[in-house]
């Protein structure tokens, strides 16, 4: 079980990246992808502070996660990555006021389940 916070903080640096992410592309706002812009579109992405943090975040995440790998069956390890489903789902509820459909709902209470049986076995 020395494993499990490996996974959970690999998750969790892993959501807050993507986080960060979506902070980033919604202050760089919508990019049409066109040959005349394609440059320009890019370097203004790829220099917003927050699209670095979070890419700086996730190798770490990667990083964490491999070791984790290295104490853990993969079979018991992948299904954690599906709790990043849901905490992504809570937090764009909370942070960027995404709508939440019953039919959501229902697939990240499944999902949840389903982490609670794989993490109790």
């Amino acid at each position: 079980m020395r494993q499990v916070p490996l996974l959970l903080i690999s998750v969790i640096l892993t959501v807050l990246g993507q986080i960060f992410w979506k902070i980033g592309a919604n202050q760089v706002g919508q990019i049409a992808i066109s040959v005349s812009n394609f440059i320009p579109s890019t370097i203004k992405l790829f220099t917003n502070i927050w699209i670095i943090l979070g890419c700086i975040i996730l190798i770490v995440s990667s990083i964490l996660w491999v070791v984790a790998l290295t104490i853990s069956d993969l079979s018991f390890a992948f299904p954690f990555l599906s709790l990043g489903y849901v905490l992504i789902f809570i937090v764009s509820w909370l942070l960027f006021h995404e709508q939440i459909s019953i039919l959501r709902l229902t697939g990240m209470i499944l999902i949840s389940l389903g982490i609670i049986l794989v993490a109790k076995s």
